[in-house]
């Protein structure tokens, strides 16, 4: 029940040793940990590979990049899904602290974005996809070729997945039942995307018409390139995705030192599949059995996804526990500052314990 569980949470939420301390969300110490802690000792301990993606509609397959971290003393495996235009790279944080509890890791780049080949033959940072579907069956893949074979200690798997990827998530639950998967977290999933300044119908129609006129794989009416030098010199700027400025500046930092994962905004047909997909997903949400837990930002905060959309989708799926606690949070909860990022972590490691 949400009350047995928050019970839980609460009665044993003391810290544990996060990768990174950065209660001003705002030092230049942060950065230099990162830099030396994270992102060099521990990428050193990772081992990047790559699989092959599942066939799009024309029977074309793709190299994917992936990357794992093998605990010696692995209590169970977390497969993370980040959400659209996040390399793995930009998880390392998250990797070291759910490693640090014990856990293995395995992440990988969604299809056109990340170190995995993009999509779009305008331009590279246009952030495309033909068909939604081809992002679930990649993830059935990954699942079944690559992380249960690799399990052979037979320990628990669960999953992680952050706004696009709680969305793929989402979708690959309802389509299939026997995912070996013990529990599912989902970070701010994107269960309906925010259309601003346009309703959804409109949206629909401008990319819909769009679409016709052969530009598909265009950028999306008023989307660019993703201005990294820009939010490299502005750091104390606000900012749509988190109010950590520290954690806005590794995003852009790992962004800049990897010019190969940099992403803008969508394409009109990402827009109009995405749309599709999402309607297909929350109208499916009692097929979901499995247990989820949903942390969700507030409306007034997440400017990307509505989390309304993530309330109605818990309210429907079997065995749903959804957190109020994020309501001054923006989108992305495990960027977030101290405060946030340090209890939906607890959270997530004391749900994953309890299944």
């Amino acid at each position: 029940s949400l009350f047995g569980f928050l019970l839980l949470v609460s009665s044993s939420l003391s810290p544990y040793a996060l990768a990174l301390s950065d209660p001003n969300c705002n030092s230049a110490q942060y950065r230099t940990d990162y830099q030396k802690k994270i992102y060099e000792t521990f990428q050193a301990q990772g081992q990047p590979f790559t699989f092959e993606s599942a066939k799009d509609r024309y029977g074309r397959t793709l190299n994917l990049s992936a990357i794992k971290f093998i605990h010696p003393d692995s209590k169970g495996t977390v497969v993370v899904l980040e959400g659209r235009t996040e390399p793995w790279l930009k998880y390392l944080e998250v990797f070291y602290d759910l490693y640090q509890q014990g856990y293995s890791i395995y992440s990988y780049d969604h299809r056109g974005q990340g170190l995995s080949p993009h999509l779009s033959g305008k331009n590279g940072e246009i952030g495309h996809v033909d068909r939604f579907s081809d992002y679930t069956k990649d993830l059935e893949l990954f699942m079944s070729k690559v992380v249960i074979p690799q399990n052979t200690t037979k320990s628990k798997i669960f999953m992680l997945a952050h706004s696009m990827g709680g969305a793929i998530a989402a979708d690959y639950l309802e389509r299939n039942k026997n995912t070996g998967i013990s529990a599912v977290a989902l970070s701010s999933p994107m269960m309906k995307i925010n259309t601003a300044p346009y309703p959804q119908w409109i949206a629909r129609l401008i990319v819909s018409i769009s679409k016709d006129l052969g530009q598909g794989d265009q950028y999306g009416k008023g989307q660019t390139n993703y201005p990294v030098e820009e939010y490299l010199k502005n750091q104390s700027d606000p900012n749509k995705f988190t109010t950590c400025v520290d954690r806005f500046w590794m995003t852009n930092w790992i962004y800049f030192k990897n010019q190969k994962t940099l992403l803008g905004g969508p394409s009109n047909n990402w827009v109009n599949q995405s749309m599709k997909e999402t309607k297909y997903i929350r109208a499916n949400a009692n097929k979901v059995e499995l247990p989820l837990l949903m942390l969700s930002a507030s409306d007034s905060n997440d400017s990307w996804v509505k989390p309304a959309a993530e309330l109605e989708f818990c309210k429907n799926a079997k065995n749903c526990i959804q957190i109020p606690e994020f309501q001054t949070s923006k989108h992305e909860i495990l960027m977030e500052n101290d405060v946030v990022r340090d209890y939906a972590l607890n959270s997530i490691v004391k749900f994953f314990a309890a299944h």
